[in-house]
Formats: C-alpha cells, structure tokens, sequence
C-alpha cells in the first residue's frame, strides 16, 4: 500500500502540474509554463502542447493589446489636435486665418473618419466565417490596376501586370478589399520612380496572387511584422498619403477567412514580394 502510494503520486504529479498551470493562467497570468519535456511519456506530450497553446495564447493577447493601444492613439489624435485648434481660435478669434483653419479640421476630420471606416473593414472582415462563391481573380485584380493607374502616375511608379489565375472560391466585395490595398501598399510604399508588378498564375489546386514592388530594404523580421495592424513600412510615423497602417492587416484577416497563405518577404534589392495561395473553385 505505501509502495501504490508513492506510485501513484509519481503518475499523477505530471496533472498536478497541468492542474496549477491551468489555474495560473485563468488568472490571466500566460507567461507560467509547465515544462514537462524530460519526460518521454503521453504526459510529456500533453505538458507540451499545453505549453505550446500558452504561447499562442500569449502571443495572441499581446497582438491585441497593441491593436487596442494603437487604435486609441490613432483616434485619440486628430480629435484632440482638432480640440486644440478650436481652442486656440476661441481664445483668438480676430487673429485667424479661417479658410487655412477650416481646409485643417476638414483634413483632420476627414483623417479620423478614414480611420473609424478602416476599423470597420477590419471588424467585418473578422465576423465573417465563410464564403463560396466562384470569383475571377483576375477580373478582380484588373479592376484593381486599372483604378489605381492615377495613383502610380502621381507617384511616377511603373504599374504592370501578367494575369492568368482564374476562379478562386470566395466573397467577391472582400477579394476586391484585399487586391486594392496589396496594389495600393506597392504603390504608395514605394521608391522614386520604382515599379509594382502584379502577377497572378495557377496550378491544378490553387490560384496564386503576387505583388513585387521596389522600396526600401526591409530584414526578415521586419516584413514578417507588417501584417500587424498600424504598423506602417516606415514605422510609426506617417507620412502623407500612406494610409493607417491597416492594409495587410485586413489582408491578412481575408486571406485567412478564404483559408488561403500569405507571405511577406523582402525583395532582393528592396522592396517586398507579397503572395497569397487560395484554393481554386470553378
């Protein structure tokens, strides 16, 4: 009997440990692991994968934390810097310059209403769950060159494009979100007088999207981050006309929501290569 004892203290230990992480982390404490690898067991292997749930789970709070602080600054900006230049013009109304004031709160104004309509993009891109109606990919990717043709000439960018991707499965109005911010970011993100090429092409299975365009040289890690909603190609700040940072996050949220792979990788030479593989229907 002492001998099952201690016995079965030694089998059940390993869900004692379990056990005490589970209760740490409905504390919201996601940084306890319980480290089980030495042992070569079904436990070890449930230790593990909770460890590796942990993690994601960590990681995905951590995501949203930012997400929620940026989102406030971003926000919270223009309406105070538009407070502040209505409180300046009270305490000083005969010293103003009214047409050069108005054209600034109309542009912050129009700032902040461009960054609640991002949120809601991003938000219904989120609640969707599922969506199967054939769509031509590259009927959707022409519109979307042809509608940014002044955009690139603006910029002084060479826009081409080779199309042979066929009918993919999906929601045509959020395929059509996800083309216009890729052709967009390549060409807003871009160096002087530089190039954005879209390409799309098939295999028997899948349909592949890929937007190369030149720029700055960007690490690994730095492209890979991108995704991160608010995280611009030139850092935090922004700069005229470079939107609000939320592009390839709602294109990573669509691609997922069509079960499609995206990757963002830098370009030999500068810039980034972007490719989304979506499953082929039709």
């Amino acid at each position: 009997m002492v001998g099952g004892w201690f016995l079965a203290g030694w089998i059940l230990r390993p869900l004692r440990s379990l056990s005490e992480a589970a209760r740490v982390a409905a504390t919201g404490r996601l940084d306890h692991r319980v480290r089980l690898s030495r042992r070569d067991d079904e436990f070890g292997e449930v230790a593990d994968s909770f460890d590796g749930m942990l993690e994601r789970l960590q990681d995905a709070f951590a995501t949203q934390e930012r997400f929620a602080a940026n989102a406030s600054h971003e926000l919270r900006t223009p309406l105070a810097v538009t407070a502040t230049m209505l409180d300046v013009a009270a305490v000083n109304p005969t010293e103003q310059d009214y047409p050069k004031l108005l054209e600034r709160l109309r542009e912050l104004n129009s700032r902040a209403i461009g960054i609640t309509e991002a949120l809601l993009r991003l938000a219904d891109a989120n609640a969707v769950t599922a969506a199967s109606e054939p769509v031509d990919l590259d009927a959707i990717v022409s519109t979307a060159l042809t509608e940014a043709v002044d955009d690139a000439l603006q910029r002084k960018v060479t826009l081409s494009g080779s199309l042979n991707g066929g009918v993919v499965m999906g929601d045509p109005a959020l395929l059509a979100q996800l083309t216009d911010n890729l052709v967009r970011n390549a060409i807003r993100h871009n160096a002087t007088a530089g190039f954005a090429w879209i390409t799309t092409y098939h295999t028997p299975t899948t349909a592949v999207l890929r937007v190369e365009n030149s720029g700055r040289d960007y690490t690994a890690a730095e492209a890979a981050r991108l995704r991160e909603p608010f995280l611009r190609g030139q850092g935090r700040t922004r700069t005229a006309g470079s939107g609000y940072g939320l592009g390839l996050a709602l294109v990573a949220r669509i691609t997922a929501v069509h079960s499609g792979h995206l990757s963002i990788a830098p370009r030999h030479g500068g810039g980034l290569t972007v490719t989304i593989t979506f499953h082929r229907g039709g």
